[in-house]
């Protein structure tokens, strides 16, 4: 009976699992941050659910914030922030190209609101020392994840 209910779970768990794998490629090292961080979420589901160990709680509650940790390194998260501060600011900036004299194409930003080329050009530096910084950041919070994961994982078990 025992090897029945291990099957089962086993069967189970692959179930939940293929939904997050087929969505999964094998050029982006992403997807196997977003395998690991839906293993993690099991694992605090699990340990919280079934409380076997004392402080269940607390250990389900680090494993869900090394997750968020790797949501803001991996997944945008201060990037999207400072979009959504400069779109509101500014407006929703629109993406121009032009054809050089070499025949090959420039990039352009133009921000809405800009009166002329050179306020555009004054908005568009502050955009990417605006980049520059949420770049930064979400360096800071991947270095965190793992140096937080590193420090805790060998806990997370039940």
């Amino acid at each position: 009976m025992y090897k029945v209910k291990t099957f089962l779970r086993r069967l189970k768990r692959l179930a939940q699992y293929i939904p997050v794998i087929w969505k999964t490629d094998d050029f982006d090292y992403g997807y196997s941050i977003q395998l690991f961080q839906h293993q993690l979420r099991r694992t605090a589901d699990y340990i919280e659910k079934n409380g076997y160990i004392e402080n269940s709680k607390v250990v389900a509650l680090k494993i869900r914030t090394a997750c968020d940790l790797l949501d803001a390194g991996y997944h945008g998260k201060y990037i999207e922030e400072a979009e959504a501060s400069f779109e509101r600011q500014y407006g929703k900036s629109e993406i121009i190209f032009s054809e050089n004299p070499e025949g090959n194409f420039d990039m352009q930003i133009w921000w809405p609101i800009s009166e002329d080329e050179d306020h555009n050009k004054e908005i568009q530096e502050y955009w990417s020392a605006a980049m520059g910084a949420a770049y930064v950041k979400s360096d800071r919070a991947k270095k965190l994840a793992w140096n937080y994961i590193h420090k805790n994982i060998d806990q997370w078990w039940d």
